[in-house]
Parts: C-alpha cells; sequence; structure tokens
C-alpha cells in the first residue's frame, strides 16, 4: 500500500507524467518522498475502488502549516491555506501543448521517468559537477506551456507555486525565486547585515571559496572564517570565540553562515542535531543564521529527513534547483516574510529581478517534486565509483559516512591534472580537477549518469593508470 506522500504525489499532473501507470515506486522512495513532505507513517482515507484525489484529507500534510495574509511587497498569499496544500503548489499550468509521450526504455536520454538516470551508453560521462545536469523533455515541456506573468510585479503565478512550494517545504514563511544560488546567499548577507559589519562561516565554505569575494566587494561585510570540522560544521567553541565584543574598534558580528551539504569536506551531510547546535550558539551570541543549502535536498535524503527539520532554527537558507534535481537555473531564497520582502529589493538592486520568469519556476516545480527522490540514486552510484577506484592500484578514495553524490580522490605516481585530461581526450570522461592545491580530484554524480556511466569511468581511469609512463 502507497505512503500518503506518494499517494499525494502521483495524483498531481506533474508527478503523474513521470511515473508510467501501475509502476509502484522502490521502498526507499516512497520513504524519501514521506519525509519531504512530513506524512511518514500516514496513510490517506481510502474509499471505493473508483476514489480519487478528492477523497484524501486537506491538511493531511500540512506539518508547517503557515498562512499569511498580503505581504508587504503584496505579493498573493501563500497557497497552502487553500485547499489541496502540496499540490495546488506542486501544480503546473500546462498549456498549448501534449505531454510527451513516455519512452518504452527506461534508458532513453530524454524522456526518462524520475527514477531513471539517464546517460546514454555512448555519451561522454560528465563527473566534474551536478551542475551538468540537462532538462529532459519532461521539464522542457513544462517550461514551454508554463503559466506566466510579470514576476517583478509578483504576477507570475507558476513562480509563486515554486516559492511557496519551497518555502512550505523548508518550513518557512516565504520564498523568492532567484537567478543563481550565489545570488540567493548575497541577498541573505546583505538583508541580514549592515555595512561594516561581520559575518561569520567556515574556511571550507562555498560563500567564502567560490562567490568572488561578494559580500565584501558588494555588500561591504568582511569575512571571518573559523575551521570546518571533518563533519563539515564548526565547532561550537570556534563560533563563540570568533564573535566580536561591543566595541567600536570591531566590526559588528551580525551573521552565521552555514553549509549542508559541506562540498569541500566531501559534500557530507551535516545532521539535524548538528545544525541546532551551530545554530544556538550563533543565537545565543545574538546572530542570524543563513544556511547555504545548494546541495540541502542531498543532505535530507542521506540523513532520511525532512529537509525543514536540518534548518528549523536558521533564518533564512538558500537552495539550489539546476544541481542534482536536474533544472537548467534557479534558487529559492526563503525565510520569514519581512526577510523575504528586503530580499525582493535587494534583488531589484542586484538586477535579479526577472520578468515571465515562470518558465524557469515551472522547471523547477518539475524537479522538485519528480527528482528530489531519486537522489539516493547518486549516492549509491557514488559509493560505487569510490569503491571501484579505491581498488585501483595508484588511486586514494576513500569514503566517509555521511558523503552524498561526492567522490574526492587522489592519483599517486601521475599528475593530476594529466590523469583528468587522459580521461577526458582518451575516454570520454570527465572529472573536476585543482581541489586542495592542485592534488585532489572529484568526481559528482547526477542524474545524466547512471551505473553503466559510473562503471565506464572506474575502467577509463584503470586504463589511464596503466597508460602511465613509469615514474
Amino acid at each position: 500500500m502507497r505512503g500518503q506522500a506518494m499517494h499525494m504525489l502521483a495524483s498531481s499532473p506533474v508527478v503523474a507524467r513521470g511515473i508510467p501507470n501501475g509502476a509502484a515506486p522502490h521502498a526507499s522512495r516512497r520513504r524519501f518522498a514521506s519525509l519531504l513532505l512530513g506524512t511518514e507513517g500516514r496513510h490517506p482515507s481510502h474509499g471505493s475502488s473508483g476514489s480519487n484525489s478528492s477523497n484524501r484529507t486537506d491538511n493531511s500534510n500540512a506539518e508547517s502549516g503557515y498562512v499569511a495574509g498580503a505581504s508587504p511587497a503584496g505579493i498573493p498569499a501563500p497557497l497552502w491555506h487553500q485547499k489541496g496544500q502540496l499540490q495546488q503548489l506542486t501544480t503546473v499550468t500546462v498549456t498549448n501543448h501534449e505531454a510527451p509521450a513516455k519512452s518504452s526504455s527506461s534508458s532513453s536520454s530524454s524522456d526518462s521517468t524520475a527514477g531513471a538516470s539517464r546517460a546514454a551508453p555512448t555519451a561522454a560521462v560528465d563527473l566534474r559537477s551536478d551542475t551538468m545536469t540537462k532538462p529532459c523533455k519532461r521539464l522542457r515541456a513544462a517550461m514551454a506551456g508554463a503559466e506566466v506573468g510579470d514576476d517583478v510585479f509578483g504576477e507570475d503565478p507558476t513562480v509563486v507555486r515554486l516559492e511557496d512550494c519551497v518555502a512550505y517545504l523548508l518550513g518557512k514563511e516565504k520564498g523568492l525565486l532567484v537567478p543563481s544560488g550565489t545570488m540567493g546567499n548575497l541577498i541573505a548577507v546583505g538583508a541580514h547585515c549592515r555595512r561594516g559589519d561581520e559575518l561569520i562561516l567556515g574556511d571550507k565554505s562555498h560563500i567564502f571559496q567560490y562567490e568572488g569575494a561578494g559580500a565584501s566587494a558588494l555588500m561591504g561585510v568582511s569575512y571571518h572564517t573559523v575551521r570546518n570540522a571533518e563533519d563539515g560544521g564548526l565547532e561550537v567553541a570556534d563560533i563563540q570565540t570568533a564573535v566580536r565584543g561591543d566595541d567600536p574598534h570591531y566590526p559588528r558580528s551580525s551573521l552565521l553562515c552555514l553549509e549542508n551539504t559541506q562540498n569541500l569536506c566531501g559534500a557530507r551531510a551535516i545532521a539535524a542535531s548538528r545544525m541546532a547546535e551551530m545554530c544556538a550558539a550563533g543565537r545565543h551570541a545574538g546572530l542570524k543564521v543563513h544556511v547555504d543549502g545548494a546541495r540541502l535536498w542531498n543532505a535530507a535524503v542521506s540523513l532520511e529527513v525532512r529537509p525543514s527539520e536540518l534548518v528549523s532554527d536558521a533564518d533564512s537558507v538558500s537552495v539550489c534547483l539546476s544541481k542534482g534535481l536536474g533544472a537548467p537555473v534557479g534558487s529559492v531564497l526563503v525565510g520569514s516574510e519581512q526577510f523575504i520582502y528586503e530580499a525582493r529589493r535587494l534583488r531589484k538592486s542586484l538586477g535579479g529581478g526577472m520578468r515571465q520568469s515562470g518558465v524557469i519556476a515551472a522547471a523547477g516545480l518539475e524537479a522538485v517534486v519528480n527528482n528530489y527522490v531519486r537522489l539516493s540514486e547518486d549516492h549509491d552510484n557514488a559509493a560505487a565509483l569510490a569503491s571501484g577506484l579505491g581498488a585501483l592500484r595508484g588511486i586514494s578514495a576513500e569514503r566517509s559516512p555521511g558523503d552524498t553524490n561526492a567522490v574526492y580522490f587522489q592519483v599517486t605516481g601521475m599528475d593530476a591534472q594529466a590523469f583528468v585530461d587522459a580521461l577526458e581526450r582518451d575516454h570520454g570522461v570527465l572529472m573536476g580537477s585543482g581541489y586542495f592545491g592542485g592534488s585532489t580530484i572529484r568526481a559528482m554524480t547526477h542524474l545524466d549518469v547512471n551505473r553503466e556511466g559510473v562503471e565506464r569511468a572506474i575502467e577509463a581511469s584503470r586504463a589511464v593508470l596503466a597508460e602511465a609512463p613509469a615514474s
């Protein structure tokens, strides 16, 4: 018997196109979907055999249940207080096209269902990043037929659905679609801090390492880094020590930024209890807390918890749609109603206000609903890749508890860049190089790389090592 979450998801027009008729989802997918919606262990009330979605209890999945009036910016109120809740939030209105025909083969690279990775056996195996995912025909069809309006005026209904859906899933009041996670993080810094303030973050954090020093360059906010622990988090004592005293000689400590999963610590998922501990340390010191959740979806799947459980104590969260979820572009920043009101103003000043962006939001909705529950496949593929690479002489690849879809490894007896170049040139396998001073290589699994692609990467690595000149 299907759990309530899959019953609700499968009855949505968005999802119905992605699940073959009569196909029962894998048990782990049912569990992840129920965790996503907060419905684990509860089941729908079934009527006669002809019952449909109208037989569901309307408020069966309303855990956060936030109901707002009109926002300060005049944006339509969130939708989940109306009947249907998440189904309404995730229903993309599609016009002027027919739903794509279902593929007869699960290996199709363009018409795959939510549960099948899409890489064709002869295609290049691109493991440089999960940003390499390309939208399938299902997402493209949703984009082509999306109901749109002017989002700068708050009038794009598909954008509103996406923003409310993500805010609901993360337990926050409001959401804001932004072009990128970098902009989402930058807006959060600007909304929480004044010019001349200081933010505290990990020395391996994406905000510090890879976002062009935007906080200082554009918001006038300086960085105070502390060491990332092995699990990707920050030690409470380090947070406490980093907070400045109340002295006019010092910048004001105003914001703590966390990251989950932590990319440079192995894309490691950080447990809810650890997140709560760090948030509490920040709050006790009077700091606001922002979470860079670019891969928060992966963390929740890995830990088998609802995404909201990982960020319940955070003031704001940015999540990405274009990595493992497979949407072509976009992130969503969530927080309180007042925070999003300020964030909307900053988005405009940064040039991030988009017009008929329901075209983007439609793909994001499809990706959240259909591709979230399959992220565990990417984690399994990463584990298989780490195991296969680690068995090769000349490669050191280890897997730690909490690792998700990234494999970091070193090559001995051969230059790392030369190894990566040979993989691409001779075998059509792409990986990332230059990490940690250039000695470390990264391979990241995603929905465009299936298990056959993983095996190709392992065999290609074996061949490159065998062909390398003796040192």
